[in-house]
């Protein structure tokens, strides 16, 4: 598989996966940044936001969940009153990245315990039949970085990680998890301010 399949991949399974609860969310900020006033937001694929601030590199991200992010992303920031405007009117760039990561998880257990019978007590032993599974799976994690476009450095990030479904759901789930996972993290944002209920 190659690393943009990887990648395509995990981006669109990232945000499928988990469906029942609400994800957890861990947030991080520059608490010396006055976030007051920030009501125009650009969001930009990870390509176009390192463009947007003169930096270097190009992250290979599909195109279908690339959008699909972007999408929820905004929605989720006009929902909260925020206005979506072209990256040269932005008070703040929004932009997203996806990474993985291979876990393996090792059970043990025993699936049957006795004592053999036996004559003499001396002789008596106990048996058990233990049994290892090991298990690879992914763990996918998303990014919403709010980035300063005057100095093009990173103020705000909220991620969230998921274990990736080994079967792909359907487009209707996707786009119903995207919103979960996304607006899970909009909603922390910005520091200080409680989150919706």
């Amino acid at each position: 598989m190659t690393p943009l399949t990887r990648t395509g991949l995990a981006l669109g399974l990232l945000i499928l996966a988990g469906c029942a609860s609400t994800p957890e969310v861990g947030v991080d900020h520059n608490p010396a940044y006055d976030f007051a006033g920030k009501t125009r937001f650009a969001v930009l694929r990870p390509e176009a936001a390192i463009a947007a601030i003169g930096g270097r590199g190009t992250p290979v991200m599909d195109d279908l969940m690339a959008n699909r992010l972007t999408r929820t992303i905004e929605g989720s920031l006009r929902a909260r009153g925020y206005t979506i405007v072209p990256a040269d009117q932005a008070d703040m760039i929004v932009t997203f990245l996806v990474t993985t990561r291979d876990q393996t998880d090792v059970q043990a257990y025993n699936t049957g315990f006795g004592y053999r019978r036996c004559w003499d007590p001396r002789f008596c032993t106990g048996w058990a039949n233990p049994e290892i599974t090991i298990r690879q799976y992914t763990v996918g994690t998303l990014f919403i970085d709010f980035i300063d476009p005057a100095t093009g450095s990173l103020q705000w990030r909220g991620t969230t990680s998921k274990r990736l479904p080994s079967k792909p759901p359907s487009q209707e789930k996707r786009d119903e998890t995207a919103s979960e996972v996304v607006n899970a993290i909009i909603d922390q944002f910005p520091p200080g301010h409680a989150p919706a209920s």
